[in-house]
């Protein structure tokens, strides 16, 4: 009877398990990646040296895996810089997907899954951002496997089959086979 019930029960995924095969440092976003830009000024973005400051001790915070804090001074850099052209919102919106990859190591994939929305749906330069944007669809797909979405997960690793970034594309295409 427990064969018959195996064998004709659909398999439940192990997606905590997944999750922490999958969840690599090598594809955490680096501190690097959100000051490729540093030595530009920008106008639309507004505020003192210390409104600056707030940006690189977030980074800091994160470099330091001190998720509390990376989250809130990068919230507060979030809620006061303002856009002036494409790539100063590129930017801006690429620091959710630190807030993002906080969330989720604090275990809120819910609050990651929007943070990760925001960053993928703000990053429309794809041309200077797209390794970024395959970083953050990466790191959504995890962050849908670890809140049992698996069918959203398979939705975001498709995008990725063509990734830019070899070791993503390799990652989603080996996620995805262990999500059929």
């Amino acid at each position: 009877m427990g064969l018959l019930a195996w064998l004709l029960l659909p398999s439940r995924v192990d997606t905590e398990h997944l999750y922490a095969a999958y969840n690599v440092p090598d594809l955490y976003p680096s501190k690097e990646i959100a000051l490729v830009n540093e030595g530009l000024i920008h106008r639309g973005i507004e505020g003192s040296l210390d409104f600056h400051q707030l940006r690189l001790d977030g980074l800091d915070a994160y470099e330091t895996r001190d998720w509390d804090r990376t989250i809130s001074l990068l919230s507060a850099y979030l809620e006061q810089a303002v856009p002036d052209s494409e790539e100063t919102s590129n930017e801006i919106k690429m620091i959710y997907l630190y807030i993002g990859v906080a969330w989720l190591e604090k275990s809120d994939p819910n609050r990651a899954i929007d943070a990760f929305l925001s960053a993928e749906a703000g990053i429309t330069d794809l041309t200077n951002y797209r390794m970024v944007r395959e970083l953050v669809q990466w790191q959504l797909a995890l962050a849908y496997l670890k809140n049992d979405e698996i069918s959203e997960s398979r939705n975001v690793l498709r995008k990725l089959n063509d990734a830019e970034h070899p070791l993503i594309q390799t990652q989603a295409k080996k996620l995805l086979n262990e999500l059929k």
